[in-house]
């Protein structure tokens, strides 16, 4: 009996169009936010890379300073 009402259920909730809609938003929103994530992504990751390469010639100026 309730294998039935659920199953009805969920077929009803497959088929409405609020289904769909919602749906169709949410996979906007999460390509979207995936997008603006590689976006921001590789530019915080360009600029680790300048600090961490600024970084290491400081050390080694230090270092031939200290020898």
């Amino acid at each position: 009996m309730l294998r039935t009402v659920l199953n009805r259920e969920i077929l009803h909730n497959l088929y409405s169009f609020r289904f769909f809609v919602s749906l169709a938003l949410l996979m906007a929103v999460f390509v979207a936010a995936s997008l603006s994530f590689v976006r921001n992504h590789a530019s915080v990751r360009a600029n680790h890379e300048e600090t961490r390469r600024q970084f290491l010639e400081e050390m080694k100026a230090h270092a031939d300073e200290s020898a």
